[in-house]
């Protein structure tokens, strides 16, 4: 409530460069979209659960099935509506809560009917200890939305829309990567904290070899986009939108680190140890934004400061992360590295 209340006092001409008709659409935008992500949240429990389950692929198939959904109901919109921001929300945010819904009740009436959520069955004792590593998670998403979603509106304030086009174009073209590392290494974190737990340390550390040689092969794959970054760029778009190779590289050095940093963080929050993690991510939270200010309107960088300074922001647990991963599996973790 005190979000959707906060709406109607941001100054939205100023912060987003449009009118004042559109400032009006804009905070409906925002307050739906707000209310359809918190329902989203509720139902989120499920992925949740089949990830600790080690049924990762039935995420991706939740994911794939919204796509399809919201891509239906957009192209449905095209023919019935003259182009309305807030019906296009309203598809585009339905879509997940649609599938999450269906299949939460599917798969808690079947093959889930074991652990289907109960109000009798919660253990009150356990509220405080859930609540205190929950929070710290939710401290870290905090974090992590704030450094990697303010970098649109940190470009269309200082620079222009026509900057935030080719920031976005080279950054889709270096994603790839990381959706790659990422669909590979999202099921070690629940299989990290089942090895942990049964302290099957050996595993884990084959495991963290194994994903260390897949990430050499991504090192090598990203240097080949970027190498072949402008004739992409020229097949993609053509001569519309000119891409800076300065900017492919710096989008090249944040495939790198981000996805070597997930490699550890992935271990990390499998474990539960993530004080460290907290501490690096509200840093990272308070530089990002005047970071990249400064790159980008003092040091005349444009749009690559603004990714440069998320690559800064990244490079503390770059470094801290393997660290304390190294500490913890060779069992002389002690003071904020085991908390």
């Amino acid at each position: 409530m005190c979000f959707l209340q906060s709406t109607f006092f941001f100054d939205w001409v100023s912060l987003l460069s449009i009118s004042n008709e559109d400032a009006k659409e804009i905070q409906t935008v925002i307050r739906i979209i707000f209310v359809l992500f918190s329902i989203r949240f509720i139902l989120n429990v499920i992925e949740i659960v089949l990830a600790a389950k080690q049924v990762p692929a039935l995420n991706n198939l939740f994911n794939l099935s919204s796509n399809i959904v919201a891509l239906v109901a957009i192209f449905i919109l095209t023919k019935m509506t003259k182009g309305n921001l807030i019906y296009l929300s309203i598809a585009y945010c339905s879509a997940p809560i649609l599938i999450l819904s269906l299949s939460s009740y599917f798969l808690y009436s079947g093959r889930l009917s074991k652990i289907k959520p109960e109000f009798g069955l919660i253990d009150f004792k356990k509220i405080k200890s859930l609540a205190r590593i929950g929070g710290q998670f939710f401290i870290i998403q905090v974090a992590y939305l704030v450094i990697f979603s303010t970098d649109n509106l940190i470009i269309i304030k200082i620079l222009g829309p026509v900057d935030v086009t080719s920031y976005n174009l080279a950054l889709r073209y270096f994603s790839l990567p990381i959706v790659l590392f990422t669909i590979v290494v999202t099921p070690f974190w629940s299989a990290c904290t089942e090895a942990y737990i049964i302290q099957d340390y050996e595993w884990i550390k084959k495991s963290i070899k194994k994903l260390l040689v897949f990430w050499s092969l991504l090192f090598i794959l990203i240097i080949c986009l970027l190498i072949n970054s402008n004739r992409f760029y020229q097949f993609w778009v053509g001569e519309r939108i000119q891409i800076y190779y300065l900017l492919s590289m710096i989008m090249a050095l944040y495939a790198i680190l981000s996805t070597w940093n997930n490699l550890f963080v992935y271990f990390i929050n499998g474990i539960g140890k993530i004080r460290l993690q907290v501490i690096i991510s509200i840093i990272g939270m308070v530089l990002n934004i005047p970071l990249s200010i400064y790159l980008a309107k003092y040091q005349n960088l444009g749009n690559v400061g603004v990714i440069l300074g998320t690559c800064i922001c990244l490079c503390f647990g770059s470094i801290l992360f393997p660290l304390q991963s190294i500490k913890i599996l060779n069992h002389n973790d002690s003071g904020i590295w085991q908390k």
